[in-house]
């Protein structure tokens, strides 16, 4: 039994779940529609690294919405783009399904 025990937690981190990351692309506090969000699931370690998932445009309120299954410990980024220079991409790092 003290075998099971030690595994138990370990199969629990692998269950995927339904998450849902959104929010509203802002540009001088009003919503913008049509700037491009892109998602990207982000891999910690020595050679840290993130890797595209899918990207999406913000409609006319200015919202974005992603679902999909992910573990409970995945991190991802995500990241919205300006439709030019005068206003920088906004980046939100470490986003956790858990």
């Amino acid at each position: 039994m003290a075998n099971i025990r030690r595994v138990l937690p370990q199969i629990r981190r692998l269950v995927k779940k339904e998450l849902t990351i959104s929010g509203v692309v802002k540009e001088g506090g009003t919503p913008v529609e049509g700037r491009t969000v892109v998602l990207f699931k982000r891999y910690t370690g020595e050679a840290g690294y993130v890797v595209k998932l899918v990207e999406t445009r913000s409609q006319a309120d200015g919202t974005y919405s992603f679902s999909f299954s992910a573990s409970q410990n995945d991190k991802f980024l995500v990241l919205a783009l300006p439709r030019n220079e005068n206003f920088n991409a906004a980046v939100y790092d470490f986003v956790t399904g858990g």
